[in-house]
């Protein structure tokens, strides 16, 4: 009996540390409010546009879908170009990259075939 609830006591243990190892990693970032009305085609087809997060100089950008050569743009609130790449983002593959940026508002814009997106956030 002292040995059944010894092993009782070490799963359950053992079955919290699991269960907060497996925390959301959004739950540090910060979502980018973004105008999604361009992204749509003008087509019958849904399309879900991708959603971006920062968290500190960090951008993340999740899609449900690849998008092949998006065009990333990162620049200041006087137009001026700071962050510029062209990669690939693999559906339910979170991308990210850093921003080497000081402290400010920024807008990023994603370029994508006829769509874009836009969004502005602050680095603090």
């Amino acid at each position: 009996m002292k040995k059944f609830i010894l092993l009782f006591c070490l799963s359950l243990i053992i079955g919290l540390q699991y269960s907060f190892a497996q925390t959301d990693s959004k739950t540090d970032k910060e979502k980018i409010q973004t105008d999604d009305n361009s992204w749509f085609p003008p087509t019958r087809s849904i399309v879900y546009p991708p959603e971006l997060y920062k968290n500190g100089n960090i951008i993340y950008i999740d899609s449900s879908i690849t998008l092949q050569d998006l065009q990333i743009t990162i620049k200041d609130l006087s137009g001026n170009t700071l962050y510029s790449a062209t990669t690939t983002v693999y559906g339910n593959i979170e991308y990210s990259f850093i921003l080497n940026i000081e402290t400010g508002e920024y807008m990023v814009e994603l370029t994508h075939n006829n769509q874009y997106l836009y969004g502005y956030f602050s680095i603090e």
